[in-house]
């Protein structure tokens, strides 16, 4: 038996916003209450926040509720109710896909889950960017169920692995909009505080700290990647201590990702059904086609979700 555990920044921040929105409409509730009648635009405001303070930890238990994965039988525990499904019942099992993550049922984006579709055409999703130990249950699901998994497997040539020698995946750096959004304005803000008097030298972590706060927040946006016979290297632009080394034999496959307000990302899906991300904000589409053509060559399937 398995069960899954939300990630704890994510469960963290939700609970920290639903707090947050709580104590303002605590707030505008007492300030109305002493005034005897609150005006239209504060009565409004405290119903808005009460509702965001509801509406964030319950979403979230209803997107992503407890699942226990037993040797018969899944069991999910809603808020109200609990469903159980039998491992018979399953018909397909894709480890790595995009659904459709609704905010408000007229919002949200797709995100990349793993899903097991059933027999009555309903469906268990499981979120990546929420479940902590998704590599563990798929492991889990993976031995109990192994024919119904539809993920396509890498077939690695190895032959074809001796062509790439130190064969670099990446853009100019210094022409992104990511990198104009960090040193754009620390050179105004530069300019600025030279025209300024001798006590400038006090103002200076104005300019350093945002700085510094942006250029590490960009960075993890600047991947790029190597690939030299069997091994693939994930390197930084900005980060240049900063290495990850993967072996392609461990690889299942890639996912191009578009990303909300964010840089283009390859996702990592190993065949411990490990899957990690890195935002390559340097890549231009040619890069993009020239890594998927290459992949798929040596026998990694490669799934787009970006438009290139």
């Amino acid at each position: 038996m398995i069960k899954t555990k939300l990630k704890t920044l994510q469960a963290f921040s939700t609970i920290l916003a639903s707090v947050f929105f709580a104590i303002i409409s605590i707030a505008l509730i007492e300030d109305s209450s002493s005034e005897m009648e609150g005006s239209p635009g504060e009565v409004a405001f405290a119903f808005f926040t009460t509702f965001f303070a509801i509406y964030f930890p319950y979403n979230l238990l209803k997107k992503c509720p407890k699942i226990i994965f037993e040797e018969d039988s899944i069991t999910i525990k809603y808020l109200f109710s609990t469903k159980k499904y039998l491992w018979s019942s399953i018909t397909d099992i894709f480890f790595s896909t995009r659904e459709y993550y609704a905010f408000f049922k007229i919002l949200g984006r797709d995100m990349e889950s793993t899903c097991i579709h059933f027999d009555n055409n309903e469906k268990i999703i499981l979120w990546e960017e929420w479940y902590s130990n998704l590599p563990k249950i798929r492991q889990y699901i993976f031995a109990k169920l192994k024919v119904k998994v539809r993920d396509k497997q890498s077939t690695v040539d190895k032959s074809s692995l001796m062509l790439f020698k130190n064969k670099v995946y990446a853009g100019n750096p210094w022409i992104t909009s990511n990198t104009a959004t960090v040193f754009i304005p620390a050179i105004f803000f530069a300019i600025g505080f030279r025209k300024l008097h001798s006590n400038s030298f006090y103002l200076f972590p104005l300019l350093i700290i945002p700085f510094l706060i942006s250029f590490f927040a960009i960075g993890t946006q600047m991947n790029y990647f190597i690939v030299n016979g069997e091994t693939l290297t994930i390197k930084n632009h900005f980060f240049l201590w900063k290495k990850r080394i993967f072996n392609i034999h461990d690889i299942n496959g890639f996912v191009f990702e578009s990303q909300y307000r964010r840089s283009n990302a390859l996702r990592i899906l190993t065949k411990e059904f490990e899957s990690e991300k890195f935002a390559a904000g340097s890549l231009r589409d040619k890069h993009w086609l020239a890594f998927k053509k290459d992949m798929i060559a040596i026998g990694i399937p490669v799934r787009s979700e970006i438009l290139i």
